[in-house]
């Protein structure tokens, strides 16, 4: 009876479940067509509006030709022709002309922020790192304080070597230090 109960429990909670996540891919879905519809009137609202007004040109010129100009209907056929095409084809190549154009300007704009984002954090990497590297230098510092305050002055002396002399050249001060290495080194 008490597994019963509990079998009863999980199959209701797993519906529970189930049934909610039904509902939450319902939802999505509707997002999605909602979204979906809302870039297809963005994308064919120009289109749109561009054939409408190259229609309505395209009645007032049939207009123009026939009744004013009374030129045949054949021959009018064809003015309106040329005209709903010449309007459609130039405003539409304008058109995407100009958002080509704007295209290009938006993504010009886009990656001078993207370049002004990345030269921003390599300045806050640089700046973190040198904070770093001056804690480290910190302790560093408090570390040789110690070792020198806990080590016998003795070991604290540096072995005074000479200095080179003013009229000695640099050759030979190296030349002597190379020396004295290799020496040392033998030893």
């Amino acid at each position: 009876m008490a597994k019963d109960k509990k079998d009863k429990e999980k199959e209701a909670e797993e519906k529970q479940k189930l049934k909610e996540l039904k509902e939450k891919e319902a939802r999505r879905r509707k997002r999605m067509i909602a979204a979906k519809k809302k870039i297809d009137a963005i994308v064919k609202t120009p289109f749109k509006i561009l054939f409408n007004a190259s229609i309505l040109i395209a009645i007032i010129s049939f207009i123009f030709f026939y009744f004013w100009m009374e030129n045949e209907l054949i021959m009018t056929i064809v003015y309106v022709f040329f005209v709903f095409t010449s309007v459609y084809l130039g405003v539409g190549i304008t058109l995407a002309i100009y958002y080509y154009f704007m295209s290009e300007e938006k993504i010009k704009e886009l990656n001078q922020r993207l370049e002004e984002e990345q030269r921003k954090r390599e300045e806050e990497e640089k700046l973190r790192q040198k904070q770093e590297m001056e804690e480290l230098e910190a302790i560093e510092r408090e570390m040789l304080e110690r070792r020198r305050a806990n080590t016998p002055i003795e070991n604290n002396t540096i072995s005074a070597e000479p200095l080179p002399n003013q009229n000695q050249s640099e050759d030979d001060y190296l030349e002597q230090l190379f020396k004295e290495e290799f020496s040392k080194n033998q030893n």
